[in-house]
């Protein structure tokens, strides 16, 4: 089973978030439609991709700005903006 899994990695696509964090944007970008493909609307992908690079520069400031020790401490920067985004 870990060898059918190990093989079947290599046919799995990168992820549009992960393209973006690399600053590979022009490839996010054919990866989120490549995925979204039919199921919705192209506004929808244009929406979705607008959010998406929002969430990814502020995810990048976040961790620029977050000391690596907050991450064993109370409530850091990071789960305060999850709290106030998802409330």
């Amino acid at each position: 089973m870990p060898t059918v899994l190990a093989v079947g990695l290599f046919f799995v696509p990168e992820s549009p978030r992960w393209l973006l964090h690399k600053g590979r944007d022009q490839q996010a970008r054919r990866a989120l439609e490549r995925l979204r493909y039919g199921a919705v609307s192209a506004e929808a992908v244009e929406l979705e991709w607008l959010e998406m690079n929002k969430g990814v520069e502020e995810e990048l400031r976040l961790a620029k700005n977050t000391p690596f020790m907050d991450m064993f401490r109370g409530q850091s920067p990071v789960t305060t903006l999850l709290y106030v985004t998802f409330d």
